[in-house]
């Protein structure tokens, strides 16, 4: 019985774990540790506050001094609230059991929950003293630092483990494990790394690099990684993680394909149902998407998941005029109720079919006159668009050895994708000089440039988005970057919109960047779109203000720290060399 509940108790069943300490505790009633799981039981399970303090009391009563008893009782208080008498409970436990490994870790890592993470590190400290072969408190105390921002002594703590244990694989995976858990996903790759090493078949290491892989944006070398370890491991994760990836490089069909496989293997996992359902919604497979909500549904009626993407994919399958009329009504920053929009949506809601013509009539009927950022495309002009998205957006060539020339034609939703490739691969990129040629560039995916910024810059707000509604949104950077020796981006007067928020950025968040060419064009809001593949058609309209701490360039541009008449290739490269030779000299 005492077996059987602990099982239920974890794997999280505590009704089932009840039933069996219940009839453990009939047949061995002075067993503390019965009572102590049983008391757990009914907290977790019914949140029975009161039995769970009676069992809680018996087990206290029987062995006092037990830190089993003592710390569920400090378990107890914590959750209900009263967190200074489950201090007092590990305080008093760790004066009856001062050298107990297992204690002193309990202890550490309530406080470090609690915010307190000095009396965390003292008592890790305790641990490590008792033994420091073990590997508990050697987490907790390196989170602490973590916590902390102190990462020096984080990595210091980490370094320690590893060289109490340097030929146990186990220990490189905890270590990788505490700098995955700290986001510091460079760092984690590294120690996962070691750990393949000593044994190439360790599974919770290539899951700590695939998802370090993933987390740094590296989604090429995350499903390169990934396809080789889908070939060694029987995991789900694998073919989630590989279908996560080739669906944040565009590809639909191969991210369903393996999201299904991962399916195959977890057949009753409804957050893979729902990844599955988004990406045929995506991919613009109404009646699919709908079926796999169903299926969540079915299995769990009040799903808030299956829920939602059910009502997105049933609104999909509505009229297209109905829906084009309510993307622009709620998304468009210009839109002004009028009487002709409500007409002409009720004349198109009683065809059976709207054509590209009456869609555009629609429009018109919201259209801010002198809005240069908001069309239809459709037909013709909808399949080029498509093509466009197809194409590479990234040129890049190494001249005189330590310039990287960059050249973005636009922003699509894999031009991120395209420069991480490319400055990834880069030796000793301090020592080099980056260009990024943005002439000509008039923008598109707002991620995809927010994206190129989070690999250039440091830990910053890389800018704020306000949409129609003044609510806001804000994209971050992280600490790790790749930094150059320096970097010019060059500019004319038709770099606009996304190319002008990764200039104004570098400029303002770095003190290596030079902008040589002309002044930009001065678009400082963003679009949002709808898309319809099967009518050939997308709407795309202003829905946003950006600004880079609190700076909009809207109808001012930015102007070039080095002016180049004409703004050519060649001449602007001469000014690269010549600020180059300068820095040198």
């Amino acid at each position: 019985y005492y077996g059987l509940g602990m099982i239920y108790y974890d794997e999280y069943d505590y009704a089932a774990a009840k039933k069996e300490f219940t009839k453990y505790t009939n047949l061995e009633r002075n067993d503390a540790d019965g009572w102590i799981y049983l008391g757990l039981s009914c907290l977790y399970g019914d949140k029975d506050t009161i039995k769970a303090k009676e069992y809680l009391d018996k087990a206290m009563s029987l062995s006092p001094d037990y830190a089993g008893s003592i710390e569920a009782m400090a378990l107890f208080y914590d959750y209900t609230g009263a967190s200074d008498k489950a201090r007092e409970c590990y305080t008093n436990a760790l004066a009856k059991n001062p050298d107990d490994y297992t204690l002193l870790c309990k202890a550490a890592d309530f406080f470090y929950y609690k915010g307190s993470t000095a009396e965390a590190v003292k008592y890790a400290d305790q641990a490590i003293a008792l033994d420091n072969k073990k590997y508990g408190a050697y987490r907790i105390k390196a989170n602490a630092y973590f916590y902390d921002d102190k990462k020096n002594e984080a990595m210091e703590t980490v370094e320690a483990m590893l060289r109490s244990n340097p030929d146990d694989p186990v220990v490189y995976n905890i270590a990788g494990d505490i700098y995955y858990d700290a986001y510091e996903y460079k760092l984690a790759i590294g120690q996962y790394e070691r750990a393949i090493e000593k044994n190439p078949m360790n599974e919770n290491a290539h899951l700590g690099i695939i998802g370090s892989l993933y987390c740094r944006k590296r989604y090429s070398g995350c499903l390169s990684f990934a396809l080789e370890a889908h070939k060694k491991f029987r995991d789900a994760e694998i073919p989630w993680y590989i279908g996560d990836a080739y669906s944040a490089l565009n590809d639909p069909d191969n991210a369903i394909s393996y999201y299904e496989k991962a399916l195959e293997i977890d057949p009753d996992n409804q957050d893979l149902m729902l990844s599955i359902g988004w990406e045929h919604y995506y991919n613009g497979d109404f009646t699919k998407a709908l079926e796999y909500a169903d299926r969540i549904l079915k299995e769990e009626s009040g799903s808030f998941g299956g829920s939602y993407l059910r009502e997105a994919a049933e609104k999909r399958k509505r009229s297209i005029s109905e829906q084009i009329a309510e993307f622009v009504e709620e998304n468009y920053m210009y839109f002004r109720p009028s009487s002709e929009f409500d007409s002409v949506r009720k004349e198109l809601e009683a065809k059976e079919q709207a054509s590209s013509q009456d869609i555009l009539r629609l429009f018109s009927k919201a259209y801010k006159q002198d809005d240069m950022f908001s069309f239809v495309l459709y037909d013709e002009y909808y399949r080029q668009y498509l093509e466009m998205n197809e194409e590479k957006t990234i040129e890049a060539d190494t001249i005189d050895d330590n310039i990287i020339y960059t050249r973005i034609s636009s922003f699509n939703e894999n031009t991120a994708n395209e420069f991480i490739d490319v400055i990834d691969n880069i030796e000793s990129p301090e020592d080099k000089y980056l260009v990024i040629d943005l002439r000509g560039n008039g923008g598109g995916d707002t991620n995809s440039g927010c994206n190129i910024l989070d690999y250039l810059l440091p830990d910053c707000v890389v800018c704020n988005l306000i949409y129609k509604d003044g609510y806001s949104d804000s994209y971050y950077s992280d600490d790790e970057y790749i930094k150059f020796r320096h970097i010019f981006v060059l500019t004319d007067g038709d770099s606009a919109s996304c190319s002008e928020l990764v200039t104004l950025s570098l400029k303002t968040y770095l003190d290596n960047v030079t902008v040589i060419g002309a002044k930009t064009f001065g678009k400082g809001v963003g679009q949002i779109g709808f898309e319809d593949k099967e009518n050939e058609l997308a709407v795309f309209v202003v829905n946003h203000y950006w600004n880079v701490r609190e700076i909009n360039i809207m109808d001012k541009g930015i102007e070039p720290d080095v002016p180049v008449a004409g703004s050519g290739y060649g001449e602007c490269m001469d000014e690269v060399r010549k600020l180059i030779a300068g820095q040198a000299g």
